[in-house]
Order: structure tokens, then C-alpha cells, then sequence
């Protein structure tokens, strides 16, 4: 078993978040950051190769144990099936979590967050559908409409998790830039 206690017992599954988020079918990276994180993919694989799970998971915290899953999709998620592939990579890795470190859900839903980073080229309807919904918030509210927007269907993870966020790779600069910073936030 992998002790998440102990930093040092995981330097054998971290790799950048550059090399975590490389799309090997269409040989692109969704992100640029050297950040380094845990390579859940790798994590499992040593756990149970029959799993599906996300790509990084990132201990933001070891006092508190705080933790961050990030997947990466560089296609199009706009299909069921691939909703659903979402899904299952998101239940199976709170399944291994929760195995190694001993814990619960509802240890899950008030210490780790989730981050789904998608393309927003490959997108579009996403990416129009969250415009409207901020412009029509923008337009209610005076100022700055600082909203996070979850496409359809996520909404109903945040019942597994402490937040749910679906950004593209443009607003995930941002939080590698936090994290890079130690001042991430979620």
C-alpha cells in the first residue's frame, strides 16, 4: 500500500503536469506546467491495473490532508459515453483514495476538491452555453460575475467532492500559476 502520509514514499509516481496531462492519440499536452503531481494513472496501476482513474492528483496539503484530482480531457466530452467514462474514472479513484488512506466519503467530500480541464476548441457548445450563463449572472449582479460554471451533469459530483470545477486549459494556467505559488485556493 502507498502511505499518503509520508511525501517521500510518492517521488516514484510524480511527474509535471505537463507530462500527466499528454494526450498520446493526438500528441498534444493540455497544459505547459512543470508543477509536479502525483500520477494517479501510475498510482492505480501499481493498485489495480483493472481500474480506470484521473490523471494527477495533487496533495495541496499534508497537515490537513487536502487533496486535488485533476483529469484531463482533450476531446470531445459532449456523448454520454464519455460522460460516463468521466464518471467512472471519478468513482473508482475516490474508491482507491479511500482504500489507502483509510478513509470515508465523507472524509472525500469536505478534503478533496476536483478539477475536470478540458480542450475548449474542441468544445465549442461548452464553451457558448458557460458565456450565456455568465453573461445573464453579469447582467443580474453589478460588477464582476466571479461564477464557476460546471457543464451539464457535473453539478452532481459536488456530492462527492468539496468543489467541482470544469475549466478549460486557458483558465487552468490559473491554478497551476496558484499552485506553482502555494497560493492555490479552491
Amino acid at each position: 500500500m502507498i502511505d499518503f502520509s509520508k511525501p517521500n514514499k510518492l517521488t516514484n509516481y510524480q511527474k509535471t503536469l505537463k507530462e500527466i496531462s499528454f494526450d498520446r492519440a493526438n500528441k498534444q499536452y493540455m497544459t505547459q506546467s512543470e508543477f509536479k503531481a502525483i500520477d494517479f494513472d501510475c498510482v492505480k496501476e501499481s493498485y489495480y491495473s483493472g481500474l480506470r482513474s484521473n490523471d494527477a492528483l495533487i496533495i495541496t496539503d499534508f497537515s490537513k490532508g487536502k487533496f486535488l484530482f485533476i483529469e484531463f480531457k482533450n476531446g470531445n466530452i459532449k456523448s454520454e459515453l464519455e460522460k460516463e467514462k468521466i464518471r467512472s474514472k471519478i468513482g473508482e479513484s475516490l474508491l482507491i483514495i479511500n482504500d489507502i488512506l483509510q478513509e470515508n466519503l465523507t472524509f472525500d467530500k469536505q478534503n478533496i476538491n476536483f478539477i475536470l480541464v478540458y480542450n475548449k476548441d474542441k468544445n465549442q457548445s461548452f464553451e457558448m452555453q458557460r458565456a450565456d450563463s455568465i453573461n445573464k449572472i453579469a447582467t443580474l449582479i453589478a460588477g464582476d460575475a466571479k461564477m464557476s460554471y460546471l457543464i451539464d451533469g457535473f453539478s452532481h459530483y459536488k456530492i462527492c467532492f468539496h468543489d467541482v470545477k470544469t475549466i478549460n486549459e486557458d483558465e487552468f494556467k490559473i491554478i497551476t500559476k496558484q499552485l506553482e505559488n502555494s497560493s492555490y485556493n479552491f
